[in-house]
């Protein structure tokens, strides 16, 4: 084999390698896509369980504890901004404490 055809061999060979990473560059892309909304459809199936679940339309055992930790998770949120809104009020720091996953179980 010439230089001449190890040359056209290689660079084939690369040419083809980028063909491949392209394309897969692009159905990275398009799984992206359609991961983001699937996920922006799971979470309006969720608020729509949200509410029929209040309006008493859905008994769901396992549903009523993932109800749960919104409302708690919602509370928590509630206290946290009326502080931040209390702290731009001027009110005085207190000590943070710590973040949920820095907390020790008892």
């Amino acid at each position: 084999m010439s230089w001449r055809d190890l040359v056209r061999k290689t660079v084939g060979e690369i040419a083809e390698g980028a063909k491949r990473e392209a394309e897969i560059v692009k159905l990275q892309a398009q799984i992206a896509s359609l991961e983001s909304d699937r996920d922006r459809q799971l979470l309006e199936a969720g608020k729509r369980a949200r509410e029929l679940h209040r309006a008493g339309r859905i008994v769901d055992t396992d549903l009523d504890v993932l109800m749960k930790r919104v409302d708690e998770a919602e509370a928590k949120l509630e206290e946290l901004r009326a502080r931040v809104t209390e702290l731009r009020q001027g009110g005085p720091p207190q000590a943070a404490p710590p973040a949920p996953d820095q907390q020790q179980a008892d």
